[in-house]
């Protein structure tokens, strides 16, 4: 059985919540054993991303970079992907959600951008085969 990947555009700013599969506080019985035993199953690098989630910064500056789980990461013209094994989150900025909503990776003058969006794109099925 493979774990339900789930994927969430978030346009604004709120947190971002990491979950911990090791949390026993606050799960049911249930949870906990699923996370447990899925912690128990998986190869290491699987079972890293589990307890330290993988952070992926995009942006117009330079290639995909790792960030740090922490709140300063969110920036407004960066795009995050979060893989915590169970969930992908993709974050957008908001400078880069409203040139996403405007249309701008449609156009010929905002190539940049919409290499930024492929490049982010590649990297989330890149990221979500391996869990299928």
């Amino acid at each position: 059985m493979t774990p339900s990947l789930v994927l969430f555009a978030v346009d604004t700013l709120p947190c971002i919540i990491v979950f911990n599969s090791t949390q026993v506080f606050g799960n049911s019985p249930d949870e906990t054993a699923f996370f447990r035993m899925m912690l128990s199953r998986e190869n290491v690098t699987n079972s890293v991303i589990m307890i330290q989630p993988m952070l992926m910064s995009y942006g117009l500056s330079g290639p995909p970079t790792p960030a740090l789980l922490d709140v300063a990461s969110i920036q407004p013209d960066r795009i995050l992907l979060l893989d915590d094994y169970f969930h992908l989150v993709v974050l957008y900025g908001t400078t880069i959600a409203q040139w996403r909503d405007a249309g701008y990776h449609l156009q010929p003058e905002h190539a940049e951008f919409r290499c930024v969006k492929w490049v982010l794109l590649t990297d989330f099925f890149f990221v979500l085969l391996p869990h299928m």
